[in-house]
This record gives structure tokens, C-alpha cells and sequence, in this order.
């Protein structure tokens, strides 16, 4: 008798710790987010969303006539390289805050990568959407940066959910929060399911940055950085702000990253559409497997 009220009293607990996470988490979305309506594509359309991964330069090399036949989703610093007037992206996301921070609090390395990647923005004379995260319209300096474009600017709220499974999908229908966005490229593919594509291939995503971890005789954690633009850099594991990040938050951020590229695919097959992962060596175990060659 007593272990049935025991269980009894574990299973209401869990139904209130639920009702009030939900509680909370709307609390939070009603203080943080905004609601404005996302346009739907027309028609039967594929979106690519190009991670900056090295596999990508031999895929943009080889299958250019995938990305001129389909919509291009692009991210971060991919427009600073000429395969961005080449591409032509429909849509480019930025999630990086260094993006907008001060330029003085940066580093040389990461103020010259930042610069060039807004120039190249400001050239682009065709039809694209700039999606940034809402809590960037707080920075004067990405005001400053936005005047000078051309084209419009989408704001995705990146609220998070904790609590019933079914009103963190209503919220997430109308882009009231996010599955999270710990990297860009989760946040790019939300946001084209948000606009009704049924049907999303991830490039250039290898993620798999834990092979490229070290640690010196001094405990400093480094990163073997590399990207489709740029030769592999041997970089001390530190923010944009010049702190030290150990290998225990290093690998933290990157679990938390695998979690949310699960939950983004259970949520992409509710909204009736398939990722796929058409990047090399991804570690990402998420999405369908793809060859990029099977849709030239």
C-alpha cells in the first residue's frame, strides 16, 4: 500500500515539476520572443544549408550545379569568399555573437574575419534574407552594420523550451523558440522548416571537432580549426573575448550540440521533412545519409 502511494506521489511530482517548467518557459518566450509570421515557399523546393566545413570546397567545386538548381541557405563567414557572388545564396544566417561585438574587445584574427564577412553582405545585389537571432537587435553596432545592406533582415527568436512536449511544438510551429542554437547550422535548419521546405540537405557540417582537440604540457586546450576557405590553424581553445575554455566545457557544448541535432530531426518528421546529411565524415548521427553526387 505505502509503494503504491510512494509511486503515486513520484508521478504527480513529475506532472507538476512538468506543468511548471512549461510555466516557466512561457513566462520567458512571452518576455523574450516576438511573434512575426514566416513566409512559405512555393512549390516543391530543395534548401542546401552549407555548414563552412572543409568538405565543402571540393562539393561547391564538383556539384555547382546542385547549389545554381536548388535554394541555398549560407552561414557566418561564407561571404567572405568568392563562392558567395558565385552561389548566390537565398538566405544566409549569422549566430555568431562576435559577429556583432565590439570590434575592439576582439582579436586581430577574428575582427579581420568579421569585417570581410560583412563586406561581402553588403555587396550582395541579389534576392536574399539575413536571419539573425532577435536578441541581436540590441547592439548598436549590427544597426549600424544592417543600414548599409540591401536586403531585409529576419529575426529568429532562439528562446528555449523545457516542459510539455506538445506546447513546445505549438511554439516552435510559430518560431516562439527554437530547438536551440549551440551551432548556426541548427539554427539554418529550423528556420527552413520554418519556411515549409520538405525537404533539407546539410553540407559542410563534419562536426566533428573532438578529433581536433589537444592539450599541452601546461593543461591549455587547442583546436585544430579548419574550414573550406583556409588552411588548418592550431588555435588555444579561448572565446572571442580571449578566456580560456577547458576540455570539460569544450565537450559539454559539443554533446549538447549532438542532443539538439536529435531533437531537431523527431521535430523535422512531425513537420513532414527529411534531412539529410550529405557532409563527408560528419559525425553527425542524427539525419538520413546522402550522397551530394545523387542529386546533380
Amino acid at each position: 500500500m505505502l509503494r503504491t502511494i510512494y509511486r503515486m506521489l513520484r508521478v504527480v511530482a513529475r506532472h507538476l515539476l512538468l506543468a511548471l517548467r512549461s510555466l516557466m518557459s512561457t513566462l520567458r518566450i512571452l518576455y523574450h520572443s516576438k511573434y512575426e509570421k514566416i513566409s512559405q515557399i512555393h512549390g516543391n523546393r530543395r534548401l542546401i544549408v552549407c555548414g563552412n566545413g572543409p568538405s565543402l570546397g571540393k562539393q561547391l567545386q564538383e556539384h555547382i550545379g546542385v547549389f545554381k538548381s536548388n535554394d541555398v541557405l549560407c552561414v557566418n563567414q561564407f561571404s567572405a569568399t568568392e563562392w558567395f557572388f558565385r552561389v548566390k545564396p537565398k538566405y544566409y544566417c549569422i549566430m555568431d555573437p562576435v559577429s556583432i561585438s565590439d570590434p575592439t574587445t576582439l582579436t586581430a584574427d577574428a575582427r579581420q574575419r568579421i569585417d570581410a564577412a560583412w563586406r561581402g553582405l553588403e555587396q550582395a545585389a541579389w534576392e536574399m534574407e539575413l536571419i539573425l537571432p532577435r536578441y541581436f537587435q540590441k547592439s548598436k553596432y549590427l544597426q549600424e552594420r544592417v543600414k548599409r545592406l540591401s536586403v531585409p533582415v529576419r529575426y529568429l527568436n532562439l528562446t528555449e523550451f523545457s516542459g510539455w512536449e506538445w506546447l513546445q511544438d505549438y511554439f516552435l510551429s510559430k518560431q516562439l523558440c527554437s530547438p536551440g542554437a549551440q551551432t548556426v547550422l541548427i539554427a539554418a535548419v529550423y528556420y527552413g522548416i520554418c519556411k515549409g521546405y520538405k525537404e533539407i540537405v546539410l553540407l559542410g557540417a563534419e562536426t566533428n571537432w573532438v578529433k581536433e582537440l589537444e592539450v599541452d604540457e601546461e593543461n591549455q586546450a587547442y583546436f585544430n580549426d579548419s574550414h573550406y576557405y583556409g588552411e588548418k590553424n592550431k588555435r588555444r581553445l579561448i572565446d572571442a573575448w580571449g578566456r580560456s575554455i577547458s576540455i570539460a566545457e569544450e565537450l559539454e557544448c559539443d554533446a549538447r550540440v549532438f542532443r539538439q541535432y536529435m531533437f531537431l530531426d523527431a521535430y523535422a518528421e512531425k513537420q513532414k521533412c527529411v534531412v539529410y546529411n550529405a557532409t563527408p565524415n560528419s559525425l553527425i548521427d542524427a539525419f538520413v545519409r546522402l550522397s551530394l553526387g545523387r542529386l546533380d
